[in-house]
């Protein structure tokens, strides 16, 4: 490999192992408050919606972002359109 692409692999590595450690972490919040989400605790179920609101981009299970008012374009949004008729 020449010189570029092993520095891109050792920094896809890298940030690999950095989302893995931050995905461990949001874990382990989201567990520590789990038991009083289930108990109906409102700020515990807010500061869990934060964590997986946190988790979603690091995973890239962010939506396809905002869609504006009129009509939707791009592959993908064949089912708004329908959806919306």
């Amino acid at each position: 490999m020449d010189r570029l692409t092993d520095e891109r692999a050792q920094t896809l590595e890298a940030v690999g192992e950095l989302r893995n450690l931050e995905v461990k972490r949001l874990d382990s919040l989201q567990l520590a408050m789990w038991q009083k989400v289930m108990q109906g605790d409102v700020p515990s179920a807010t500061a869990v919606v934060g964590v997986i609101m946190s988790r979603c981009p690091l995973l890239g299970l962010e939506g396809p972002g905002q869609l504006r008012t009129g009509e939707p374009r791009g592959p993908g949004l064949w089912w708004f359109r329908r959806a919306t008729d």
